[in-house]
């Protein structure tokens, strides 16, 4: 158990799924202990010794009688490759090629060039015997469809090249998924040239732009699965997949789009700089200028079917310029300000998770230590933007927002939209209603400023107190927050919103030690009022 749980935990620390999780692994890794002197960490590897240690059991005659049959169905090295040639056409006939009956093992066998009379004994042998390759109720079947997967990869990797053009439609197939991850794993290990050359096959650019992205997620995977990945290649893959999410007109699927930014999350996202606190490794670190000027407070309940009454009346709002987050705080940048100041969170809960995903579990109180911390150390910083320290110098500080900043930065000055991006929701612009995710996979639903999950991700605390409109920030609603029970203002809506939540009026309220798991919150940098 204390080997499972060792491999489990190199597999969670990179993000991705425990190793060992089915009890058909935990079978394999105590076959394969047994059988060997060392359990490897990797799927490929673990898979690679556990068919060696099956086929050197199931070859391995302890009477006549089983040697007989042993013989019969061919030398192990022989049948291997024949479970190869099974394997792959049978993974080619989608779910349904799982199981198939004898005529087609012939036919796959036959037409893989093994002479007819070895093809009967292999069939015999494989009723008699079992093992890898077995018949359940007249279908013959791998042992698990994982091994299935595997030797399908293994295939693959001995055509090499040949076998490349062949998957180009397999690369947004979930049921390729695993063929294509554990090729790369085998071909480290039987071919190092060939690994080069079908991972910039895999991350090639294509005119697809699904096709596109579902190639650098998978190649970020297969690296994330090796225990010593190249740095590079994880750095270049990265920053492909950077380009991609970053490009407002690519349409990708709002599923692959989550899933590549959790990849990124694993390989090192490169948008954030580890010497800077996981702050953006953009020229202001990731703060947005927002400009002077009036702007749309509130929802217009007779265009607007979904406001709620407390989000009018609509009104215009003057503000004075300041600065927005283009992201999230992240839980990096989160663990990062703990570390250095020594902070204790209401919630430690709040520390875990994927370094770019967003903070959660924090209090109105938690956020706007962070604020304060961060206040000071751009303050003392050599590496602080010039534009930015000026501001501070000024009178500048990181803060929430007022809720009129809030919203001033998700619909812009322009109009009275209801959403960041228009008046029409899109669930392809937002995590809204779908699993919570890594920040900014979304340019499409991007503020008229630029700024990334404005609503949809999670909610997002405001220094505001919960009063009814028309907005002043003279009445009191401004004041520092205290334990008085009073409510304070979440904007932005969560994952597990939809329609109603991902709109720039909408309007939540907690106390201020409230924390939950859809709330985090947003920088702002405004001058001291």
């Amino acid at each position: 158990m204390r080997a499972i749980e060792e491999m489990n935990g190199w597999q969670e620390a990179k993000g991705l799924s425990a190793l060992v999780s089915t009890p058909l692994m935990v079978t394999m890794v105590v076959t394969v202990k047994w059988g060997k002197t060392e359990l490897p960490r990797e799927r490929a590897k673990l898979y690679e010794a556990a068919v060696d240690v099956i086929l050197q059991l199931q070859y391995t005659p302890n009477d006549e009688a089983r040697k007989e049959i042993v013989d019969w169905g061919g030398p192990s090295s022989e049948q291997l490759e024949w479970l190869m040639e099974l394997a792959y056409r049978m993974h080619s006939g989608g779910k349904a090629g799982a199981a198939v009956s004898e005529e087609a093992v012939c036919r796959i066998l036959r037409e893989g060039g093994v002479p007819a009379e070895k093809v009967e004994r292999f069939v015999e042998a494989v009723r008699n015997r079992g093992g890898l390759f077995e018949e359940r109720a007249e279908l013959f079947q791998f042992l698990h469809l994982s091994f299935q997967e595997y030797l399908a990869a293994r295939w693959i990797v001995k055509r090499r090249e040949a076998a490349l053009a062949a998957l180009e439609g397999c690369l947004t197939d979930s049921w390729w998924r695993e063929v294509l991850l554990l090729t790369y794993g085998f071909a480290l290990m039987d071919h190092r040239p060939f690994a080069k050359t079908y991972l910039a096959w895999l991350s090639k650019p294509r005119d697809d732009a699904e096709q596109h992205l579902s190639g650098l997620e998978l190649t970020g995977t297969a690296l994330l699965e090796i225990e010593a990945a190249d740095a590079a290649d994880k750095q270049a893959c990265a920053r492909q997949i950077v380009t991609v999410l970053q490009d407002p007109a690519c349409r990708v699927s709002r599923k692959l789009r989550m899933q590549a930014g959790n990849t990124l999350g694993g390989l090192g996202d490169v948008r954030f700089r580890e010497d800077a606190w996981g702050l953006p490794d953009e020229p202001l670190l990731g703060f947005v200028r927002i400009p002077a000027g009036t702007f749309w407070m509130g929802g217009d309940l007779t265009r607007d079917r979904l406001a709620y009454d407390d989000e009018a009346p609509q009104h215009e709002v003057y503000l004075d310029a300041y600065y927005a987050g283009r992201y999230l705080v992240t839980v990096g940048q989160w663990r990062a300000f703990v570390k250095e100041s020594g902070y204790r969170p209401s919630d430690e809960d709040s520390l875990e998770g994927i370094a770019n995903w967003p903070v959660i579990s924090v209090s109105l109180f938690d956020a706007q230590a962070y604020c304060q911390w961060l206040t000071d150390k751009l303050r003392d910083w050599s590496g602080t933007p010039a534009e930015l320290q000026d501001y501070l110098q000024r009178g500048g500080r990181v803060v929430l927002p007022s809720e009129a900043q809030w919203e001033r930065a998700a619909r812009g000055a322009l109009d009275r939209r209801i959403y960041p991006w228009g008046d029409t929701f899109d669930r392809e612009k937002t995590m809204a209603g779908a699993d919570p995710g890594a920040v900014g996979c979304f340019a499409g639903g991007r503020s008229p400023e630029g700024l990334l999950d404005m609503v949809g991700s999670v909610w997002q605390w405001t220094r505001s107190r919960y009063r009814p409109y028309p907005y002043d920030s003279r009445d009191g609603r401004e004041d520092e927050p205290t334990e008085d029970g009073e409510h304070y203002v979440l904007r932005g809506g969560s994952w597990l919103d939809v329609l109603r939540g991902a709109r720039c009026s909408c309007r939540g309220g907690r106390v201020p030690s409230y924390f939950v798991d859809d709330a985090g919150f947003r920088l702002f940098l405004a001058l001291s009022s």
